[in-house]
């Protein structure tokens, strides 16, 4: 709890989340810090994971070096995001399977971090990489679904900013298009190609104000969720139940506003199930 409210403290000062957003409460299930007795096992998992960031960090600033060395620095888009927020997933039930039995066996002997080890810095490192949010990847809570983007092009973005606009990651292709001047495609060998839904970033690049999506929707493994302007409709496979959220002053989706909006309730839900009808997800209730 005292590292979460540090990390918000510190999102708070670089701008990335306005004050009013507060920090979610510890899920019951989680352990105080001062109570677990193997704290040096804890340490390295968080070790290995910061190693593996480093690491990332370093290839990324090799790949930067080449393309100023290149002479492709200013004409050439770089966009970095994760694809889901931080992971609260054990590999207890998947690790045979993906290792094999031979890697398996030898992974158990390993601690994490070193060359054979399989393992994640499960829940508890996750609920502080998600601070403020609730929930983790696999949910459509925003500790599932909200990552940051962080976007460098020198020739159309002149200054640093940072923005709360909303977008998709579907967003991204319509983006690389417009920058490149191509037209998407209606037909590939005699087959009709759906269109694009996303929308591009490019008017955000620009420092201006761009026309939100009607709506967007998400279904991952039962977990749903609809959001249109600032309303947020999100359902859990632990609850089975539907939440309402303002998401400009409850980000952290603290208070449900379901029971006296009944009437938003019903009108994102429809927009829910059109979306399912369209892409043949699950529909719910």
């Amino acid at each position: 709890d005292y590292l979460r409210a540090e990390r918000l403290k510190k999102q708070y000062q670089l701008g990335l989340f306005p004050q009013k957003y507060a920090l979610s409460p510890k899920e019951a299930d989680l352990p105080d810090w001062s109570s677990v007795s193997n704290k040096d096992e804890w340490d390295l998992k968080m070790a290995a994971y910061a190693a593996m960031i480093s690491r990332m960090d370093a290839g990324i600033g090799k790949i930067m070096d080449k393309l100023k060395a290149t002479g492709q620095w200013e004409n050439t888009v770089i966009v970095f995001l994760s694809d889901n927020g931080a992971c609260a997933e054990m590999l207890n039930d998947r690790a045979q399977r993906d290792l094999g039995e031979k890697a398996y066996a030898e992974s158990l002997t390993k601690k994490a971090g070193e060359k054979g080890s399989y393992t994640t810095y499960s829940k508890e490192w996750a609920a502080l990489g998600n601070t403020p949010f609730r929930m983790y990847k696999q949910f459509t809570h925003e500790g599932g679904i909200a990552t940051p983007m962080i976007v460098h092009y020198p020739a159309l973005v002149k200054k640093p900013f940072q923005t709360q606009q909303l977008g998709h990651i579907m967003d991204i292709m319509p983006t690389c298009l417009e920058l490149a001047k191509a037209t998407y495609p209606s037909q590939y060998q005699q087959n009709s190609i759906k269109p694009l839904e996303g929308k591009s970033l490019v008017p955000i690049l620009e420092g201006k104000t761009r026309t939100p999506h009607p709506y967007l929707a998400w279904e991952h493994f039962d977990c749903r969720a609809v959001r249109q302007g600032k309303w947020k409709l999100v359902w859990s496979k632990d609850t089975k139940k539907w939440e309402l959220y303002d998401m400009e002053n409850d980000r952290s989706e603290l208070y449900d506003l379901a029971a006296s909006h009944p009437a938003k309730v019903q009108e994102l839900k429809v927009l829910y199930s059109d979306w399912t009808a369209k892409v043949g997800a699950t529909k719910g209730e």
